[in-house]
């Protein structure tokens, strides 16, 4: 009886030790970089969306709905001086646009 028993137990640990031996079927048919560079960008997706939902909920500037600015651009405006001459040497001047500042930039408050 135990020799049934035993010759039992080694036929089943003989077919399981069998079966963990076969190849596996192959899962992936992509070569491991491309796999690695779709991990790679999904995650880069994640962690930005991650990021701006962060800051959208800590109401941080640039982020909030609607958008308002962390930095105010500065008002320019051109101005065209005419050809000139110089009194002392006669010299002609071309004329030149100059740019001048109205208002210059500030941070947001």
């Amino acid at each position: 009886m135990a020799s049934r028993c035993f010759s039992a137990l080694t036929i089943l640990a003989m077919a399981l030790v069998a079966g963990c031996a076969s190849e596996p079927e192959r899962v992936h048919s992509k070569p491991m970089s491309q796999v690695y560079d779709d991990i790679h960008r999904q995650g880069a997706r994640d962690m930005v969306d991650l990021l701006r939902d962060g800051m959208a909920n800590r109401q941080v500037l640039g982020m909030t709905d609607p958008y308002y600015p962390v930095r105010l651009p500065e008002e320019v405006i051109p101005i065209w001086v005419r050809d000139t001459t110089d009194p002392v040497t006669g010299r002609r001047k071309q004329g030149h646009v100059e740019w001048v500042v109205i208002r210059p930039s500030t941070w947001a408050e």
